[in-house]
């Protein structure tokens, strides 16, 4: 009798064990990705979804997921419509362990004058993947090109064309100066193109509010604010040299 309560006690236990280990076996995916909002197009630094000076490339942001097993963010993109297919087109993985996964994305696979709509997932070691983040949207349009100055500043014009396919109502003139090993922001004028809807601009330093340059070494380039939301491009930067 003994024996046989003993032996059905322990087939009750090895069940229940088992029940409690399945169910704390049960994974759950990581947190939801929040993107960084967009900033204002003339906002010293500039925050969220964006064009690219470096090439005609969209850039995406998003704040950290806090999940101890991640291991990779997963870039979704659609082109033209948000309600469409959306295919994975990169991955920002760990390559080591406890590095800490950037934030970020370039899409370089873009074409100019398309809309791209994207989302982020985050992936943990199991390979369970967040619930897609909220979408965001971008369209590149043509760069603008810059003339000068270049090198040593020899006048104190600012010349550039914009793309005869896209001459825009606004602008954004930036200009940074080199201190130390960096170049902080310097000026950031916003432009008025409603009188002048040219492509060949010419800008004085008093046009543009800048009144002063102090001997340095500077970097400048010219931002295309489109007729949308989130539409623009952004210029190669220009270096230049003003001797004392």
């Amino acid at each position: 009798m003994v024996k046989g309560f003993l032996v059905w006690l322990a087939v009750a236990l090895a069940a229940l064990s088992g029940c409690q280990s399945g169910s704390g076996s049960q994974e759950e995916p990581p947190p939801r990705v929040q993107l960084i909002p967009k900033g204002p197009e003339d906002a010293v630094e500039e925050k969220g979804i964006d064009a690219v000076p470096e090439s005609d490339a969209i850039y995406l942001e998003w704040f950290p997921v806090n999940d101890m097993d991640l291991v990779a963010y997963d870039i979704f993109r659609q082109a033209n419509d948000s309600s469409g297919t959306f295919i994975k087109v990169g991955s920002v993985q760990r390559q080591f362990e406890n590095e800490v996964l950037p934030t970020s994305f370039i899409d370089s696979t873009v074409s100019l004058n398309v809309r791209y709509y994207y989302y982020v997932e985050a992936r943990d070691e199991a390979g369970l993947s967040s619930e897609p983040s909220e979408k965001t949207s971008y369209m590149l349009v043509d760069k603008p090109s810059l003339q000068s100055p270049s090198g040593v500043m020899q006048d104190t014009l600012f010349v550039w064309d914009f793309s005869e396919n896209y001459v825009p109502l606004e602008f954004v003139f930036r200009l940074e100066r080199k201190e130390g090993e960096n170049f902080v922001p310097f000026h950031l004028y916003v432009g008025d193109l409603q009188f002048n809807l040219l492509a060949h601009q010419e800008w004085g330093m008093h046009r543009l509010q800048l009144f002063n340059l102090p001997p340095g070494f500077y970097r400048w380039r010219i931002d295309v604010l489109g007729s949308e939301p989130n539409q623009g491009a952004e210029s190669n930067w220009k270096t230049f040299v003003v001797q004392p």
